[in-house]
């Protein structure tokens, strides 16, 4: 069952926070061990912190972002494979931030299972 519109802005500013988190100190430890089994895998620690050096090293700050409401450039929905589908922007200052990012379903709870954000127009992505 998909997730109500309320679920949804809540999944994708969480996973913003966690991400503006995990760049802040360096640790993306706890990204990771809130998302799915399938992610974890495909995705340690260090891979993440490569992934997202860039966004990190500039210094992008995810809270102004996680703020705003989502503008959806397709509306949410599930995948052939069950999985939740989030692809729009946060409007934000100095710049907006992309994301395209899917959530799987483990023990009743939506988990972060691709992620793919950035400001502006370059994304980064860590879906393995």
């Amino acid at each position: 069952m998909a997730p109500t519109p309320e679920q949804t802005t809540y999944l994708i500013r969480a996973t913003l926070i966690a991400l503006d988190h995990a760049n802040r100190t360096g640790n993306y430890s706890v990204l990771r061990e809130l998302a799915s089994t399938n992610f974890q895998h495909r995705n340690g620690p260090d891979h993440l912190a490569s992934v997202f050096a860039g966004m990190r090293d500039s210094h992008v700050d995810l809270t102004a972002a996680a703020l705003q409401h989502p503008r959806w450039l397709a509306p949410p929905a599930l995948t052939p494979d069950n999985r939740l589908a989030l692809h729009g922007t946060m409007p934000a200052l100095p710049s907006a931030v992309a994301f395209d990012v899917r959530y799987s379903i483990e023990g009743g709870i939506w988990k972060l299972d691709a992620i793919d954000i950035s400001p502006a127009k370059t994304q980064t992505a860590a879906n393995g």
